[in-house]
């Protein structure tokens, strides 16, 4: 749709008068519209959640049993399944514990060995967000801070683990995608004049409104009339100064 303002400028000979009335419309012509989808992710909101994760694992199912200390340990947790259910999203998979321990030998003497082993966790997140069972989400599980210590019967592990979980709400709108014009449509103008005046010096605002059938706010409102301008205050009182007023 293109809108716009015609004006006609006249020259006429000397002392010679003229009466020009300049009228503009708007035109409108039929198209041919091409619509597309436009899909894309709204991020609704981000849910954190802590848990301190322990384990114990009797010394007989470990690789030895002549462990003595755990030297060091680190936790990798692998998520295997996620749900949702009224908002909250449970996580849950296993904690891969790596690290190195040192054992007794045989002769009294000491020895290291590759300390492995795995354990489940779960641990729900809060999603906040409306309509959370029909969202979709991504979900990261980090773990820090492993330890471990030995007894005379268990190894005792602990991670402190920390989920965060982004929830997306997946949409889509319709776009313009293409217009072209339909050829051979015929313009109509009907209720669509609109008339550009110039104003002489002794014209007032109701003067104009009064003529054209309209009202003053509306006049006014169009072309950022100002309150002096309105009032008849400004300098040359009415419309001095007012070069033309456009009249939808």
């Amino acid at each position: 749709v293109v809108s716009a303002i015609a004006e006609l400028s006249v020259v006429g000979e000397k002392n010679q008068s003229l009466t020009v009335v300049t009228d503009a419309y708007l035109k409108s012509c039929e198209t041919e519209n091409v619509y597309e989808n436009f899909n894309f992710s709204e991020l609704c909101g981000v849910g954190v959640s802590k848990l301190t994760h322990n384990a114990e694992i009797p010394r007989a199912e470990l690789e030895s049993e002549r462990l003595r200390e755990v030297l060091c340990l680190t936790a990798t947790p692998k998520v295997e399944s996620t749900s949702m259910n009224g908002g909250v999203l449970n996580i849950s998979g296993e904690i891969r514990y790596n690290g190195v321990a040192s054992e007794i030998t045989e002769d009294d003497g000491t020895s290291y060995v590759m300390l492995k082993f795995s354990e489940p966790f779960s641990i729900n997140v809060n999603s906040d967000c409306q309509n959370a069972d029909n969202l979709r989400y991504e979900v990261k599980v980090y773990a820090r801070g492993a330890d471990a210590n030995i007894d005379a019967n268990n190894l005792y592990a602990s991670a402190s683990l920390e989920a965060v979980a982004l929830f997306y709400d997946d949409k889509t709108v319709k776009v313009l995608a293409s217009s072209d014009k339909v050829l051979g449509g015929e313009f109509s103008s009907e209720g669509a004049k609109i008339t550009v005046y110039y104003p002489s010096k002794d014209d007032t605002v109701f003067d104009v409104a009064r003529k054209y059938h309209t009202s003053v706010a509306k006049l006014a409102s169009d072309n950022m009339l100002t309150e002096e301008v309105i009032k008849g205050e400004n300098e040359g009182g009415g419309l001095g100064g007012v070069k033309r007023l456009i009249v939808y």
